[in-house]
């Protein structure tokens, strides 16, 4: 008899061994709520030493009265009344963390030989691993959408003010926020421009606009480029806080707007209503910051190349403007100067060949020696003007330093060249100055004729240097003067300024060279223009 129960308990040992073998928690609970029989793994988990068996189960798991919506809500009732399997989740604050653990709980019937149910069982399953990871996917698609929302806003045009209030409807509408502004720092002063604005009076935009929204937060936002949260309005005061304040705003949110390295402005975002912004949020407003101003540096861009082209097409019009101008002034010059004196010279000729008085010949001889002498010095201006023949015989620095001397010192400036570099040729038993490639030496005194034509008209100033900087592999002129200076922003934004098209035509004569121009001025500080120019065609071919 003991040999045939043993053998009727070993299936039920090998059950219970199975069942304790689980990885999941298994127990099976009463009608009355309390647990009949729990394998390992619920022991375990319910974190205590005495046995569960006999608690009540939500006593067991932490809950301090039965189990219910929405969070945990108990699964027997509707076992009981289906008789079928029901599957849950239930949330749970972990007793040692308090970190929240979902479980995933599946409970179905067991029934007596008669068909009633008189238990349930209940596979409980930690899935909190499985739900955060399931909860991230969804953030990140959800994050994913809305950069491809403000990807695809901030692609449909090239107008800045366009671009941004475009931009502001999209983080409104997709992050939840209520109002919004972006400031742009000025790529002359660098101060804060406020650009656009959504969700904000007219006397907060107007108060923006002036001061900042909370300027120290703007600026430290740029300077750091990091993110500064503002999380409660009510501990600022002044007049700017007040003024949010007053637009029911709660908490702030800056965000550097950084393309390239560098910060451009600051998108600032709030809302009403007391909000946390945690580092997920925070690395979503600043991605689509990163958005935004990628899109504020296409658009600068294209704005930029739209101004060069249309500066580009101003300069050809004026380049031929000026060649038509030239020629009549050539013209001009040669019917009223050569062709005269030549007239004079043939009248004053057969005059002599009627006088009979040697004294008289010999007057009127040397009249027309003096008229004939005029009229070359004339036409030789005009060559010079047209090309400067002392620069194909002598080089660069004998012409820049007749061309300044002749045209700055009669209008009372001092004039100073400085010579430099290693310019000398060493094998030459003169030290003959060795002579750059004629395109460059072309470039450098075409670029210093035009600076010494707007010192002559427009500095003035009392003294004027050159300095000529001639290695083998880099020519460098500095042209500076003490004179009024001027605004290059503003010069080279006015398309009727001829002085500003004449600068332009400077600068495109020596990248044409693959070569830099600087112009360091401004009103009331002389001028500093320094060109180089590499003197190698490969360097320049390269540059």
């Amino acid at each position: 008899m003991q040999v045939a129960q043993a053998e009727t308990l070993r299936p039920c040992d090998d059950l219970r061994a199975i069942i304790d073998g689980l990885s999941d928690a298994l127990i099976v609970v009463g009608i009355d709520q309390r647990i009949e029989h729990a394998n390992r793994v619920a022991q375990q988990r319910s974190g205590r030493d005495e046995s569960i068996v006999g608690q009540l189960c939500h006593a067991v798991f932490q809950c301090s009265r039965p189990c219910e919506s929405p969070d945990c809500e108990c699964l027997m009732p509707t076992v009981l009344a289906t008789g079928e399997p029901v599957r849950l989740t239930h949330r749970r604050a972990d007793a040692e963390t308090g970190e929240t653990r979902y479980i995933d709980v599946v409970a179905s019937p067991m029934q007596d030989s008669a068909g009633v149910i008189s238990a349930v069982i209940e596979v409980m399953r930690d899935v909190t691993e499985e739900r955060q990871l399931e909860e991230a996917l969804v953030r990140r698609h959800e994050q994913l959408s809305i950069l491809n929302a403000i990807s695809n806003t901030v692609n449909q045009s090239l107008d800045l003010r366009d671009i941004l209030g475009r931009a502001l409807d999209e983080v409104l509408r997709l992050t939840g926020v209520d109002i919004g502004a972006i400031f742009l720092r000025e790529e002359t002063l660098g101060n804060l421009e406020l650009f656009a604005h959504r969700g904000l009076s007219e006397e907060a935009a107007r108060m923006a606009a002036q001061f900042g929204m909370l300027d120290s937060s703007c600026g430290g936002v740029i300077d750091k480029k990091q993110v500064v949260v503002v999380p409660n309005l009510s501990r600022y005061r002044g007049r700017r806080a007040r003024s949010l304040r007053r637009e029911r705003l709660s908490t702030l949110v800056h965000v550097p707007l950084v393309a390239k390295g560098a910060a451009l402005g600051s998108m600032c975002v709030g809302t009403r209503t007391q909000r946390e912004f945690d580092p997920t949020e925070q690395a979503l407003l600043t991605a689509i910051g990163n958005q935004i101003a990628v899109a504020i540096d296409n658009a600068r861009l294209y704005a930029e190349v739209q101004h060069k082209e249309f500066m580009r097409c101003e300069l050809l019009k004026k380049v031929i403007t000026a060649q038509e101008e030239e020629r009549k002034r050539i013209a001009r010059e040669l019917h009223d100067d050569t062709s005269q004196a030549l007239t004079a010279l043939l009248y004053a000729a057969e005059e002599a060949m009627e006088v009979r008085k040697l004294a008289e010949v010999r007057l009127l001889l040397k009249n027309m020696r003096t008229l004939a002498q005029r009229t070359l010095d004339g036409v030789h201006k005009v060559i010079f003007d047209l090309r400067p023949t002392m620069l194909d015989h002598l080089g660069l620095i004998p012409a820049v330093r007749w061309l300044a001397e002749s045209r700055l010192q009669p209008a009372g400036m001092r004039v100073t060249i400085v010579e430099a570099g290693n310019h000398r040729d060493p094998g030459a038993a003169s030290a003959k100055p060795r002579r750059l490639p004629p395109e460059v030496e072309t470039c450098l005194f075409r670029v210093v004729q035009e600076a010494i034509s707007n010192i002559a008209r427009h500095a003035l100033a009392r003294n004027v240097q050159i300095s000529l900087n001639l290695d083998e592999d880099l020519a460098e002129v500095t042209i500076s003067d003490d004179g009024i200076g001027f605004d290059v922003v503003a010069l080279s934004l006015s398309p009727d300024s001829g002085r500003g098209l004449g600068l332009m035509g400077m600068r495109e004569r020596v990248m044409l060279l693959g070569g830099e121009m600087e112009i360091d001025t401004a009103p009331g500080y002389g001028t500093r223009i320094t060109v180089t120019v590499p003197t190698h065609e490969t360097r320049r071919t390269h540059a």
